[in-house]
Formats: C-alpha cells, sequence, structure tokens
C-alpha cells in the first residue's frame, strides 16, 4: 500500500520504503535520518547543503541507533536543504524543509 506525506507530498509503498527517509519534513529544531541498509559496523556520515549547494552542517555517527540518526538543526535559517547521507558503500540523497 502507499504512504503519502501530506506536508511534503512525497509518497512511497510502505512494503518497499525508500532508501533514505528524513523525518519530521517540515522540520523545526532538529530532524531524524531512516536508513534502509543500513550496516551495524558502518559509520554514517549526514551532510546537509543550503539550496546554493553549499556545506552548512556535517556530522558523523558511530552508529545508527534503530536504523536512525538524529540532526539538530540549531542555527539553520528557514528553507530548504538538501541532505547526503554516506554509509559504508551507500549514498543517498533527499531533501528536507526548516521552518
Amino acid at each position: 500500500f502507499q504512504v503519502a506525506d501530506v506536508l511534503t507530498g512525497i509518497s512511497y509503498n510502505a512494503l518497499n520504503p525508500p532508501a533514505l527517509l528524513v523525518f519530521p519534513n517540515p522540520s523545526h529544531d532538529n530532524f531524524s535520518v531512516w536508513l534502509k541498509n543500513y550496516q551495524t559496523n558502518n559509520q554514517v556520515e549526514v551532510t546537509v547543503y543550503n539550496f546554493l549547494g553549499q556545506k552548512v552542517k556535517s556530522i558523523t555517527a558511530e552508529g545508527a541507533n534503530n536504523n536512525q540518526v538524529n540532526v539538530n538543526t540549531a542555527g539553520l535559517e528557514k528553507g530548504m536543504y538538501f541532505v547526503e547521507v554516506k554509509s559504508g558503500n551507500e549514498v543517498a540523497k533527499t531533501k528536507v524543509q526548516i521552518d
């Protein structure tokens, strides 16, 4: 069955979710990155870019608790951002709105 995020308009098959989900989206003080194919032994690098492509935040987590990494958005201005996540050989990208 299909699941739709009413705020972002993104829908996906709940039985086969995308490799990367960011929630809540839009975000206020922080957001979580959920990784579908997270390998337990891998470091997770989350990089946030503004709409001009400039890196505005980067975190490295030694592990993902429940396949999730939390990102604090304090200090980021309101707007649209790109999120890139690297874990092992996997690289995934998505967008997040900061309100």
